[in-house]
């Protein structure tokens, strides 16, 4: 989540606290150490994921292991698939660009729409017909708040060539904040954008949706969890997959945690969630969804 308080803002609150500019000043200090400490803890954690997907300099023997990326090719040839036939919208809680690397690799010419047509988030989101929506919830490793407030988005490519998670785990956020949701802000971040336009897009399609797949997700994100319960108490014919390994261990945590997410007097029946125990990726559990 970008901090928002900046120096101009502290000044501009002194005529309310009829406090002296010093004040403001040591405050403007404080604002901006702490900014400098949240960009160097988000950068750390957003090079350790990036370099679990692209290893290089980061530590030798940090304990995360490199994906199956064969494995997540196949499933990315599958969602093209699903996606042609069916029609599908993917949103992602993952900050890593494996997905979206694996759909452009098995693409052949198609386009993934991720909001970010031109490097600028787009306003509103608006995918074409042919356009496969791929949206990460919490964003993405590439994604920055810009000094003027705008959200811009840089391939991965680039993002690696100029070092701009290294530079954020130094705290440098002169090209701009890392425009992520960490942590267990969640509730506020989502207002900001992306995120705000994420959510929305979520909820129009969910209320459109004639099914949901839930893949690897532990049920504790609560406006995720929000939008899911809705969709499911709206209709009980609602069904919602929950695809992990473990997932028939888990159907009465995840019931809770749903109708935990509901407000008083609305309700959710077990039998909504359809629990598949499957480990991802998964090209055959995706083509499942196509029938023959």
């Amino acid at each position: 989540m970008p901090l928002t308080v900046s120096r101009g803002a502290v000044r501009e609150i002194v005529p309310l606290i009829n406090a002296g500019l010093g004040i403001a000043d040591a405050l403007a200090d404080a604002s901006h150490a702490l900014r400098v400490l949240y960009v160097r803890v988000v950068g750390t954690a957003l090079l350790a994921v990036d370099n679990a997907v692209a290893p290089r300099d980061f530590d030798p023997a940090h304990p995360y292991v490199g994906a199956d990326r064969m494995a997540i090719r196949e499933m990315g040839i599958a969602l093209w698939e699903l996606f042609e036939r069916e029609g599908l919208a993917i949103y992602t809680l993952n900050y890593d660009s494996l997905l979206m690397e694996a759909l452009l690799d098995s693409r052949d010419g198609r386009v993934v729409y991720d909001g970010f047509p031109y490097g600028e988030l787009a306003y509103p989101l608006a995918p074409w017909p042919n356009q496969l929506p791929l949206y990460p919830l919490h964003g993405t490793l590439g994604a920055y708040q810009t000094p003027d407030g705008s959200v811009r988005k840089t391939r991965m490519e680039d993002v690696r060539a100029r070092r701009m998670l290294e530079g954020w785990r130094d705290g440098d956020f002169g090209p701009g904040l890392p425009a992520v949701v960490l942590g267990d802000a969640k509730r506020h971040s989502i207002r900001q954008e992306p995120f705000a336009s994420y959510y929305e897009a979520l909820s129009v399609d969910l209320e459109r949706a004639s099914s949901v797949v839930v893949g690897g997700y532990g049920f504790g994100d609560v406006p995720l969890n929000t939008r899911l319960a809705r969709y499911l108490a709206a209709d009980n014919q609602r069904l919602l997959q929950d695809w992990r390994p473990t997932a028939t261990q888990a159907v009465d945590d995840v019931v809770a945690a749903l109708r935990g997410a509901l407000p008083a007097g609305s309700t959710l029946d077990e039998a909504q969630v359809l629990p598949v125990d499957v480990g991802l990726p998964s090209a055959e559990a995706v083509r499942a969804l196509v029938g023959p």
